[in-house]
């Protein structure tokens, strides 16, 4: 039996005037002349049935959900009298991890117990470049957490290779790293037995691509504290529920709230222009965003730093950058390896691969970027970013097009050439003031700190017994 025999079929009743159709255990019954007639229409009204059950089936699930939220919550509000409350972090990238302040909130608050999480995702075992490496990424992230002086655990069984139910951790409040591949055990269907799931987003909802507003992660979350309130309009717009989102501003902007630690710059000299080449992964056609322009320039900027060693450069790659040369064949694994060992042998440029990078951002003088995330969390420097565009980008949204008004937009090398003179040599940065215009009018940023607005919301949810909405 074929799949689509499996659920789909067409049966006779006994009065050989109606048919039965069995469409994933949902039955029809119609009479012979309403049934399609050609095998084209046949399949046509098979696929939006079939569309139709699954959205069916998604929304029972999330009625579900949200049933289970408010048995977990009713729980926690008479549990919390007597005990602490656990929050988890669940991470797979520490390149991605964006809850360093929250988590150091939740530390100091007497009400919460807290810790990290390190998984991986379902993505680094279907890719084999990824899985190859997957094991080395794991304890390199269990490493940083380390490093950070976090309580931090494995939610993945290396020996065994295996996921771990997030249940034996005892979370009350998970809060999720990404939306993307999530083990089965690991996702909210099954955690929102037992937890809240909440998540900020690790980048900033900027961009036109639809997908961040249409996957049901989104609509599973208990809250979802989200950076804007353009994003939070487009989520309701797809049928996001209004009661989980909340607006708060961006969490990694949190780390401008906090002064500089000198100890770990990563700059080797004093003296020359410091410049960031912060390339996105989504150089092919075929992806979401469209926004990398990495196959047009990244020979351009290595052999850019190699002729000019006045200048400083780190190159900060997006974490999904090196799986999606090898996936698209810009590089082979050599190719690629060689590429960035020349970026690290340099005398007057490094490599930049972790989470900890605002730092970076503020002793530097320039960023070079097309990633989406970086236009907005770049921004409170005021410094100037040469934003590198695609031809076949799906853009940004309101609140991203008022960001990137003020940055240099490039579309060659030859025209980012030009910038980088009139930047670092000529000192011409017209777009300054236009900066500090966005900071003051448009920009959503919370000086206060997006942590200390979280803990206490959360805080006064359970604590003090505030209905859902």
């Amino acid at each position: 039996m074929n799949t689509l025999e499996k659920i789909f079929s067409i049966t006779n009743t006994p009065d050989k005037i109606h048919k039965i159709i069995n469409c994933c255990g949902i039955k029809f019954k119609l009479k012979k002349d309403k049934l399609p007639q050609t095998k084209a229409q046949l399949q046509k009204d098979v696929t939006l049935l079939k569309k139709q059950v699954s959205e069916l089936k998604m929304f029972k699930d999330e009625q579900l959900i949200r049933r289970n939220y408010k048995h977990v919550l009713k729980k926690l509000r008479k549990e919390c009298k007597h005990r602490k409350i656990n929050v988890v972090f669940l991470c797979n990238s520490n390149a991605k991890f964006s809850y360093t302040s929250l988590y150091k909130e939740f530390e100091n608050n007497n009400n919460f117990n807290v810790k990290a999480l390190v998984t991986a995702t379902t993505g680094h075992l279907n890719n084999q470049y990824l899985k190859a490496n997957y094991k080395n990424e794991l304890i390199k992230n269990y490493e940083f957490f380390k490093e950070k002086n976090f309580c931090v655990e494995l939610a993945y069984d290396i020996e065994n290779e295996e996921y771990i139910n997030l249940n034996a951790f005892n979370p009350d409040i998970i809060f999720y790293g990404e939306p993307w591949d999530l083990a089965k055990i690991q996702s909210i269907p099954i955690t929102s037995r037992f937890a809240l799931a909440c998540f900020c987003c690790y980048g900033t909802t900027i961009h036109n691509g639809t997908y961040e507003y249409t996957k049901p992660f989104y609509r599973e979350l208990f809250k979802y504290f989200i950076d804007n309130y353009y994003a939070q309009d487009l989520m309701i717009e797809h049928d996001v529920y209004p009661d989980s989102l909340e607006v708060f501003g961006s969490i990694k902007l949190d780390a401008y709230l906090s002064p500089i630690d000198y100890s770990k710059i990563l700059w080797k000299s004093e003296g020359k222009k410091r410049v960031i080449y912060a390339p996105h992964h989504s150089f092919d056609k075929k992806t979401i965003l469209k926004y990398g322009t990495f196959d047009k320039n990244y020979k351009f900027f290595l052999e850019y730093a190699k002729t000019h060693q006045d200048v400083e450069f780190i190159i900060k790659p997006h974490p999904t950058l090196k799986k999606e040369i090898i996936r698209h064949k810009l590089m082979n694994e050599t190719q690629m390896k060689k590429y960035f060992e020349e970026w690290i042998n340099l005398q007057n440029a490094q490599i930049c691969e972790d989470g900890d990078y605002f730092d970076m951002f503020r002793t530097s003088d320039l960023m070079i970027t097309d990633c989406n995330s970086f236009l907005s969390e770049y921004l409170p420097t005021e410094k100037p970013v040469i934003h590198l565009i695609s031809e076949h980008s799906v853009g940004h949204n309101k609140y991203g097009e008022q960001i990137i008004a003020g940055y240099y937009k490039s579309y060659s090398n030859e025209e980012t050439e030009k910038l980088l003179d009139n930047i670092l040599y000529k000192n011409q940065d017209p777009l300054l003031e236009k900066r500090r215009e966005i900071i003051n009018t448009d920009f959503v940023w919370n000086r206060e700190g997006t942590a200390k607005g979280i803990v206490k919301y959360l805080e006064n949810i359970i604590f003090n017994n505030r209905e859902m909405e």
